[in-house]
């Protein structure tokens, strides 16, 4: 039972990615072309990142919602143990209704918003401090 846990886990990670990323370069893309081909700041790629974050994690919220039934042990209920994530999902809809299915969503959106903000301008910053030192020694040599 404890694999169906952590698959769970994977199974809100991995379409929390593949949503957040490419948003955000596309985002980037757009700012790219409005300032002319300049790259947009640290701060404009947090942005873009908040925004992302947003739309993935509104997006993903079901499968959080079934992850954390699924890592308490919990019933449903009749009494009986959720068991695997798409199970639990089609349970949920049909007893409790699918807007159950995001509970939770505007703090876990609001989290991830934080989240992508602070990640994504520090991920900038850092790269163009690398960036700037790597050329800077290369050109030394």
């Amino acid at each position: 039972f404890g694999l169906i846990r952590y698959l769970t886990t994977v199974f809100r990670e991995v379409p929390y990615s593949a949503i957040q990323y490419p948003i955000w370069e596309a985002l980037k893309h757009q700012l790219v072309i409005k300032h002319k081909g300049c790259a947009p700041s640290s701060w404009e790629s947090g942005l873009c990142g908040a925004a992302a974050g947003a739309i993935a994690a509104t997006v993903t919220t079901p499968l959080d919602v079934v992850k954390t039934r699924l890592m308490l042990c919990s019933t449903d209920r009749k009494g009986v143990r959720y068991n695997g994530t798409f199970a639990t999902m089609k349970k949920i809809a049909q007893e409790d209704g699918v807007a159950v299915l995001f509970s939770g969503m505007i703090p876990r959106v609001q989290f991830n918003v934080l989240g992508g903000l602070i990640f994504f301008s520090a991920y900038e910053r850092a790269l163009r401090f690398f960036r700037e030192h790597v050329n800077t020694r290369s050109s030394r040599e």
